[in-house]
């Protein structure tokens, strides 16, 4: 297995699908989800702040995490505050400490922007990524509430 960072003029195909993936899991919990976005990485990479780091078998992608360092002014942290958007591993390569590979890896990116803070959102009944969370060290802070307004 390697982690790679991947920057703006790399090939996204094979990310993109793992995207997508992603998205139609996610379906389960959000039921407000409804398309997903084509080529959805294409324009994500190569901002400053921002980090798309892949996991491969050889030449087949099997994860990804997606990060990115929050500096508006709205965050009272001296150097910002670090977000873990989005993070996936392919079914058949789960539950072998991949995920958290790669959440290390994104821990040296923020400690070498000199970030030492950072957040990870996750649906409710998502156990799965709950359990990975908090067995990697993280702790309950905050709760995020939606309400849909319907369209009359």
């Amino acid at each position: 297995m390697q982690i790679k960072r991947l920057c703006e003029t790399d090939d996204l195909n094979e990310v993109n699908l793992l995207f997508k993936e992603l998205f139609i899991n996610e379906m389960t919990y959000d039921s407000s989800l409804q398309e997903c976005p084509n080529n959805f990485f294409n324009n994500k990479i190569g901002i400053e702040g921002t980090i798309l780091l892949t996991l491969w078998d050889k030449d087949i992608a099997i994860g990804f995490l997606y990060g990115q360092i929050l500096n508006t002014p709205n965050y009272c942290y001296k150097n910002g505050l670090g977000s873990l958007e989005l993070l996936f591993i392919k079914d058949s390569y789960r539950k072998r400490g991949l995920a958290s590979k790669l959440i290390l890896e994104f821990e040296k990116w923020l400690k070498s922007q000199n970030i030492y803070n950072y957040e990870v959102c996750c649906y409710n009944k998502n156990e799965v990524a709950i359990n990975l969370y908090k067995t990697i060290g993280f702790k309950d802070l905050k709760s995020t509430f939606r309400k849909i307004i319907k369209n009359d």
